[in-house]
């Protein structure tokens, strides 16, 4: 199973037309691996602002977007729970974290059990 990314509550959860689950955190809130992997994207991405991609291995990749500052490299390898980066720190207001597994280019229940480790 996949770790939650980041403290906060889950606002949304995958199924009924979400691809995805979205978490509301504090601002500036740590962002942590929630599997191991290596980081096989990072950087900006049209209106989802910075995304961290994962590839966890078996041609699963969990795609994380709302990031505010980034501490990881593309090609760094990461452990679960190890910090991604930061929830942006601008407002008083909670920030919204979305957190997607794909196998392929499919969007799968991040819930469900996966065999994803031993790539």
């Amino acid at each position: 199973r996949l770790s939650p990314p980041v403290v906060g509550d889950k606002v949304s959860d995958f199924g009924n037309g979400q691809r995805g689950v979205t978490y509301a955190a504090q601002p500036g809130a740590q962002v942590t691996a929630p599997a191991e992997g290596e980081v096989e994207f990072v950087g900006p991405v049209d209106s989802y602002g910075q995304v961290v991609v994962l590839s966890v291995g078996h041609d699963y990749r969990v795609v994380i977007t709302g990031i505010g500052r980034i501490y990881v490299q593309q090609g760094q390898t990461v452990g679960r729970q190890e910090p991604l980066g930061r929830m942006p720190n601008l407002s008083e207001k909670k920030a919204i974290l979305y957190m997607e597994l794909r196998k392929g280019e499919a969007p799968v229940n991040p819930a469900a059990p996966l065999q994803i480790a031993g790539k």
